[in-house]
């Protein structure tokens, strides 16, 4: 069976030295419990106290009240201490970064958007999925997005799963 993922909604930035810079995996362990580990790892930061992240909600038709999340956001600092994650608003949290400038950030995304009502009636078509076969992975769900002064730079999302499922690199335009 072959594996094919559609990853839409990304922006990129060329990297600076001058910017603090983000990296994002997103890993698919098991198609099957139609999940995403998402992990940002940011480099360079600014020495603040915290760091706001966010996740889209004005992408879609349908805007659900909060992000469909497997718990909360984990952090922790380029040493591995933890550090502490509060949210703010339905779609924004505050990490306390004490200073730091690497920083890790781990969440579940579970892909059961198009099962919720709301979305399912109207709205299907901008959410993600994942069969045992294929997905749509819309980073907007998944992705939260570093809210820093000056702005910063994304230089690369990685999409890792399972060994024996290929992996399609590019779209057929044919």
């Amino acid at each position: 069976m072959r594996f094919r993922a559609l990853v839409l909604g990304l922006v990129t930035a060329p990297a600076s030295i001058d910017v603090p810079l983000f990296e994002y995996t997103v890993r698919i362990a098991d198609p099957a419990r139609e999940s995403v580990e998402v992990v940002l790892e940011g480099s360079a930061l600014p020495a603040r106290d915290s760091l706001a992240l966010n996740l889209p909600r004005e992408f879609a038709f349908v805007r659900l009240d909060e992000p469909l999340l497997e718990g909360e956001p984990e952090a922790t600092d380029g040493e591995g201490r933890a550090l502490a994650v509060e949210r703010t608003s339905p779609f924004r949290w505050s990490i306390a970064t004490d200073g730091a400038s690497e920083l890790r950030v781990r969440l579940t995304v579970p892909l059961t958007h198009r099962a919720l009502p709301a979305v399912r009636a109207r709205d299907s078509y901008e959410y993600p999925y994942l069969a045992a076969d294929h997905g749509m992975l819309v980073t907007a769900t998944m992705l939260p997005v570093p809210e820093l002064p000056g702005g910063h730079a994304l230089d690369v999302v990685s999409l890792h799963h399972p060994d024996q499922l290929p992996r399609l690199e590019e779209c057929d335009r044919g």
